[in-house]
Parts: C-alpha cells; structure tokens; sequence
C-alpha cells in the first residue's frame, strides 16, 4: 500500500470522525439538547417527592400472592428506591421463608402531575426495577418491569395506589385511582 494512500484514508477518517463529533455536540437549538445526569443524581428541574428521601418500614402483614407474610423497608434517595422483602412463613413475621429476602432498586419519575385522593393529591409515578436479588443471589426476570403508581406522603406515612383490581399500575391508562390504605409505610428514625 502506498503512503500517499495510507495517509488520504488516514486523513478521510480523521475528517469523518470529527464531522460525527461536530454534528453530536452541535449547540445550536436542535432537539438534541437533552443530555442524561450523571449515575446518583437527580437533575435540578427533576419533579420529586418532597419529604420521600429517608428510610420507611412497613410492618408484617400477609401476602396476597400467597400463604407467606413478609416486612418491607423502602430506603429513598434521588428518585431511587431500595426495596427490601423479608419473607416469612408465619404471621409474627418470625419463621423466614424461603426464599426469605428480595431486594429491588427503583428508579422513580414523577411527571409533576396527580390524582385526587380520599387523603389528599397523590402524586403520579412510574417506577422501572433496575435490579434485583434474592437472597443474595442476582435474578433478572423483572429488571426493566415498570409500573405506573400513586405516591402519597402525610403525617410520616407513605402510601402507594391501590393496586389489586383492575387499575393494578400495569399502563398508564391503568394507573391506580385510589390509595392502599392497609400497606403503608412509616418513616423510620
């Protein structure tokens, strides 16, 4: 091969990725303006849930699902969510099940709007499962899952929308209605 070859392909590259590069960082008003935050942080005009950051606990009840009863803690920060499931087989919620842990972190977007509640405007969010383990162990069957909810948060109790009928969260035109006044959480201290 040639050098002047060697060096015209060399340059035609070189002129190709820097056209590339211009037109991806072109600052002019073109719809290509957004740019994704840093992984942990919350851009500063991103709609939250006041008072959601912290740890919440909700206490041993029965499972739905199942014949299984379990706790739960939701531990929120920057729109992120870590969820915590203890199993158990017994309604003391002392006998761990197996499996006995499942633990989920969510990504939360509020889009600023809400819904009139018996308690108060709920505030509409999608949660989508980043990831997911049980007992310890990585499962990926429901990473991406999202789910269209309510948020609420008065007197140190978070509720989520009433989820079990036909408004279960699955679209957003299936988004809850109402609030699970049973499953709630507290802030803990």
């Amino acid at each position: 091969m040639s050098t002047n070859y060697t060096h015209f392909r060399t340059s035609a590259l070189t002129l190709t990725a820097a056209t590339l590069l211009w037109a991806c960082s072109s600052d002019d008003n073109s719809t290509n303006t957004s740019t994704m935050p840093a992984p942990g942080t919350v851009p500063e005009d991103a709609v939250t849930l006041p008072g959601l950051d912290g740890n919440w606990a909700r206490a041993c009840m029965a499972n739905a699902t199942d014949a299984t009863f379990s706790t739960v803690t939701l531990i929120a920060a920057d729109n992120v969510a870590t969820i915590t499931e203890s199993v158990f087989t017994d309604s003391g919620c002392a006998t761990p099940a197996s499996p006995a842990n499942i633990e989920t972190q969510r990504s939360l977007v509020f889009d600023g709007t809400t819904s009139n509640t018996s308690l108060g405007d709920a505030s509409h969010v999608t949660w989508t499962v980043e990831s997911k383990t049980i007992d310890g162990t990585a499962d990926s069957s429901s990473t991406n899952e999202s789910a269209f909810d309510l948020m609420l948060i008065t007197n140190n109790t978070l509720y989520f929308g009433d989820r079990s009928g036909t408004n279960d969260g699955s679209t957003e035109a299936l988004r809850p209605t109402t609030l699970d006044e049973t499953a709630i959480f507290t802030l803990s201290e």
